[in-house]
C-alpha cells in the first residue's frame, strides 16, 4: 500500500512539472514576435551596406562598369571610396552613373526578401524589391565637400601683411577761422615713424607778404630767403609748394611760424598746412577716445576766431589759455 502511495505522489509531481514547463513555453511564445527579429535583421543589413560603400575603394572593384568609367575618364581618382564617387556623380548631375555604380555593389548583397531605397539629396538613386511591408529601417551617412551643381574642386588661400614699403599718408594742420594780428605759429606733430620721403605744401589765405620759418629755420630758395606774396587780398587762399624746406622738419613737434612785414596785414583767414610723407611703418597713429587741439600762437595783437572739429558727441571740454604780457611803459599825468 505504501509503494502505491509513493508511485501516485511521484506521478502527480511529474505531471505538475510538465504543466509548468508547457505554461512557460506558451508564455514565451505569446510574447515572441517574428517582426522583432525581422527589424533587427533589417537594421544590420542597412548599416552593413553603408559600411561597405563608405570603406570600399574604387580601386578594389573589378566590374565592367567601373573599368569602363575609369577608361573614359569619368572616374579620375580610384583611391576614393565608393560613397565619395557616388556623391561626385550626383554632384555633377550624373545620377544615372551613381545608380549603376550602386547597383554594382549591392545587387548581390541584398537578400531577395528585402527591398531597398537609396537617396541622395532629393534624388532617388536606387529603388528595388519594395513590398508593402510595414517595417522599414533608415540609415544615413553624411558626405562633406560636395553640392549638387557646384564645382567639385576649388582652392583656398590665406594672406597676411608682413610689412609695408613706402606707404603714402598725409598730415594736416588747419586754420579754422581768422587768426591775427601778428606773427602766427602753428604746431604739427609728425609721428615717430620711419619716414622715407616728405613733401610739404600750404594752402592758406593770408593778408600780406610773409616769410616762413620752420623750427627756427627760415625757408630759403635758390636766390636766398624765400618771400611769399598772396595773389589777392580778399581772403582767397593761395597754394605754395614749400618742399625746399623739407630739411627743417623733424620727427615730433614742428613749429611753422608766419612772419609778416606789416602788422595790419598779419593775419590768416583759413587754410591748412599739409605734409605728405611715405613711411615703412605699418601703423603710425594710435587712435583714442580723446584728443588735444592746440590753438595757433599769435605774437602781436591777439585777434582769434577759430574752431575745431569734434567727430562725435562732445562730452567734456577743457580749455587752457597761456598768455604772456610784455612790460609796458606808462606816463601818468597828475
Amino acid at each position: 500500500m505504501k509503494k502505491n502511495t509513493r508511485a501516485i505522489f511521484y506521478t502527480m509531481d511529474a505531471l505538475l512539472a510538465s504543466i509548468l514547463l508547457i505554461g512557460a513555453i506558451l508564455l514565451i511564445y505569446s510574447t515572441y514576435s517574428p517582426e522583432d527579429v525581422d527589424i533587427e535583421q533589417q537594421t544590420f543589413v542597412s548599416q552593413d551596406i553603408l559600411t561597405i560603400v563608405s570603406e570600399l575603394r574604387v580601386s578594389e572593384l573589378n566590374t565592367s562598369f567601373v573599368n569602363a568609367q575609369i577608361a573614359n575618364g569619368n572616374i579620375t581618382d580610384i583611391n576614393k571610396t565608393v560613397l565619395d564617387q557616388i556623391g561626385e556623380f550626383w554632384a555633377i548631375n550624373k545620377a544615372d552613373k551613381a545608380q549603376l555604380l550602386l547597383q554594382d555593389i549591392i545587387n548581390n548583397s541584398i537578400p531577395n526578401n528585402y527591398g531597398i531605397r537609396t537617396t541622395m539629396g532629393n534624388n532617388t538613386l536606387l529603388l528595388q524589391n519594395l513590398t508593402s511591408k510595414i517595417n522599414s529601417i533608415a540609415s544615413n551617412r553624411m558626405i562633406s565637400g560636395i553640392e549638387q551643381g557646384k564645382p567639385l574642386l576649388g582652392s583656398s588661400g590665406t594672406s597676411y601683411l608682413r610689412k609695408v614699403s613706402d606707404k603714402k599718408t598725409s598730415l594736416y594742420s588747419y586754420f579754422g577761422g581768422f587768426v591775427g594780428q601778428g606773427n602766427i605759429t602753428k604746431t604739427m606733430d609728425l609721428k615717430n615713424v620711419t619716414i622715407t620721403k616728405i613733401i610739404l605744401d600750404m594752402d592758406v589765405a593770408v593778408g600780406g607778404t610773409f616769410q616762413l620759418k620752420i623750427n627756427e629755420h627760415i625757408c630759403n630758395s635758390s636766390s636766398g630767403v624765400q618771400t611769399f606774396t598772396p595773389s589777392t587780398i580778399n581772403m582767397t587762399s593761395d597754394y605754395w609748394d614749400v618742399s625746399s624746406c623739407n630739411h627743417s622738419l623733424l620727427v615730433g613737434k614742428n613749429n611753422f611760424t608766419f612772419i609778416f612785414s606789416d602788422l595790419g596785414s598779419a593775419y590768416i583767414s583759413g587754410g591748412y598746412i599739409k605734409i605728405d610723407y611715405e613711411t615703412n611703418d605699418f601703423q603710425d597713429s594710435i587712435y583714442s577716445n580723446y584728443s588735444a587741439t592746440s590753438l595757433p600762437g599769435i605774437d602781436g595783437a591777439v585777434n582769434l576766431y577759430d574752431s575745431f572739429y569734434v567727430p562725435g558727441e562732445l562730452d567734456n571740454l577743457n580749455i587752457y589759455l597761456h598768455y604772456r604780457i610784455r612790460a609796458q611803459f606808462r606816463i601818468l599825468f597828475l
